[in-house]
Formats: structure tokens, sequence, C-alpha cells
């Protein structure tokens, strides 16, 4: 008897735990989309061209360097009220996977009050929030349909 009773408190921290987890998950998919939503609020959208490539490798100590050495960061070059800006992302793609292509035009959001601050519109934070939601459901779910063995 003591030992089904171990069993099942065992089991209810367990399904606790995963769905501690799966909320947790939910939880920093809707903290990444709040601050997404946040940033659409209040930076304006603009359309900006890729006009160069810069070196990861560039800035960092010589081991950093090696390890990243194909990698680039797009620099975007666009106009607000008639003024041109230039801006190297922290957007770095491996060459070996993506490399930015220089020419193409992309949509960048930049803060209306210092328009030299901007970023790259990207779609990758929608599918960072769409993997966390799904895998916190997902541990929800199979804590909730678990059935321990007898």
């Amino acid at each position: 008897m003591r030992q089904i009773v171990r069993n099942r408190e065992g089991n209810f921290a367990v399904r606790l735990i995963i769905i501690l987890a799966g909320l947790a998950f939910i939880g920093a998919g809707c903290f990444i989309l709040l601050g997404r939503t946040n940033i659409s609020k209040n930076y304006k959208k603009a359309e900006g061209k890729i006009v160069g490539l810069e070196p990861h490798h560039m800035n960092l100590p010589t081991v950093e360097a090696e390890r990243s050495k194909n990698k680039y960061a797009p620099i975007i070059e666009y106009v607000v009220d008639g003024k041109s800006y230039r801006v190297v992302t922290n957007e770095y793609k491996s060459a070996r996977v993506i490399k930015p292509k220089v020419g193409r035009k992309v949509t960048i959001y930049y803060d209306p009050q210092r328009p030299e601050r901007a970023f790259i519109a990207s779609t990758t934070n929608f599918m960072i929030v769409g993997i966390l939601f799904l895998s916190g459901v997902l541990l929800i779910y199979s804590a909730l349909r678990y059935k321990p063995s007898s």
C-alpha cells in the first residue's frame, strides 16, 4: 500500500514539473511576442537595401573570429525624412546556409526618435514563438494524458 502511495506522489510530482515546464515555454513565447508587438507599435517601418556585408570576425578575439569566419552581417541603407542612414545589423548569417545578397530589399524597423537605430524585420522570432507554444502545449498535453504502468 505504501508503495502505491509513493508512486502516486512521484507521478504527481513528475506531472507537475512537466506542466510547469510547458507553462514556462508558453510564457517565454508570450514574452517574445509581446516584445515584438511593442517594437512594431513604437518603431516605424521602412524599406531598406543591403549595400554590403561585414564579416562577423572583424571585432572579435582571435579564437571566436576563427569559429565564425564564414558569417556575415548585412549593412542596410535606408532613408528617413530625406536623410540616408546605414546600419550594420546584428543578424549574422552563415555563408554556408544563407549569405545575404547585396542589393536585396528588406523591411526594417527604426526608432523615430533616433532613426540611426534600426533592425531587420525577421520571421525568425515568429518561428521561435510557434515552436515554444507548440512545445508547451505538447508538454502539458502529455502530462495530462500520462498513465503510469501498474
